[in-house]
């Protein structure tokens, strides 16, 4: 079970952490372009899900993978107004930094997230 603590940051900001299952314990619903993600993200109990429209992220990492690793997506790129949908376990998180990627799981103009509690999220823009 996913046990949230919260505290205070010397900054003065809420810090939540709980165990690696926790994401697919607070996640209520996702959806992308229509599609229900959620039984494949408690299914597969992925650590995190990334939302990139960039190739490359976190000091050069491909989160994504190489364009031919699989046919099912299209090739990734930052000006056809998809986002990339891809879930990590720790495993994958871990690899990531090693060459590895996470599990693809969707290419997609609209996404819906709902969870049952406040999660950490972190938005990045260039």
């Amino acid at each position: 079970k996913c046990q949230v603590r919260e505290r205070k940051t010397n900054t003065g900001s809420d810090f939540k952490s709980c165990s690696a299952a926790g994401l697919t314990l607070v996640l209520c619903f996702l959806q992308c372009d229509g599609t229900d993600l959620t039984p494949k993200i408690q299914e597969l109990k992925f650590q995190c899900i990334v939302f990139l429209n960039i190739p490359r992220y976190c000091a050069g990492t491909m989160p994504w993978g190489n364009t031919g690793d699989h046919r099912d997506f299209e090739p990734q790129r930052h000006d056809d107004g998809c986002i990339e949908v891809i879930g990590f376990t720790m495993a994958s998180l871990a690899a990531l930094q090693v060459g590895g990627h996470g599990e693809r799981l969707h290419q997609c103009r609209e996404v819906i997230l709902t969870t049952f509690k406040t999660v950490p999220v972190q938005v990045m823009s260039y």
